[in-house]
């Protein structure tokens, strides 16, 4: 199998962003100085709740909506550039709830497309992706200070990153299509 490098870079792409926004939050509760333990409640809740949901995702993952997941998955991330434009506890616990959702639907349905792009090099290229994803975390944070500040604290901007992506893979990425073998068994569960 020939590996589609336009998907790959696509969902690399993704991976960029939806890590970057989950890296936002730590530095964002310093700068508009939330209460460490009310942060600490908003991570932890969001988190929990959020990331669970990858059970019940990963399902309708492996039966056809991987493009549907990660495009979605990439937008609620983008939830996240929202963070400015309030100061309401339930609001910033909705806002990185949204983000985690997102993180709980791209997350396994791009590393198994990922995977699927070629039968050869599967470990290379899931390396490859987490790559991508921690590259995104890593900037997350100098990147969201800058944006903040070249915006007088506004940083809806972000939000683009995520609509463009999420629009690249509705419109690049092809639906995934199972083998026989691989309908049969899923019947069969």
């Amino acid at each position: 199998m020939r590996t589609n490098y336009n998907t790959l870079i696509i969902i690399l792409i993704g991976h960029f962003v939806i890590d970057f926004m989950l890296g936002i939050f730590p530095i964002y509760k310093t700068i508009a100085n939330i209460d460490v333990s009310l942060a600490g409640m908003i991570m932890g809740c969001g988190l929990i709740v959020g990331e669970s949901a990858q059970l019940v995702i990963g399902y309708f993952s492996d039966r056809g909506f991987q493009k549907l997941l990660m495009a979605s998955g990439v937008l609620l991330g983008g939830s996240l550039s929202l963070l400015s434009t309030t100061q309401s506890p339930f609001l910033l616990f909705l806002i990185v709830l949204s983000c985690y959702l997102g993180s709980a639907a791209f997350h396994p349905s791009a590393s198994s497309m990922v995977c699927g792009l070629s039968s050869k090099s599967q470990g290379s290229l899931l390396s490859l992706f987490a790559a991508g994803g921690m590259i995104g975390a890593a900037v997350s944070q100098i990147l969201f200070v800058q944006v903040m500040h070249f915006f007088n604290d506004s940083t809806v901007i972000l939000i683009l990153p995520a609509l463009l992506v999420s629009l690249s893979i509705i419109m690049n990425i092809p639906i995934a299509q199972k083998t026989k073998a691989e309908s049969k068994n899923l019947k069969k569960q």
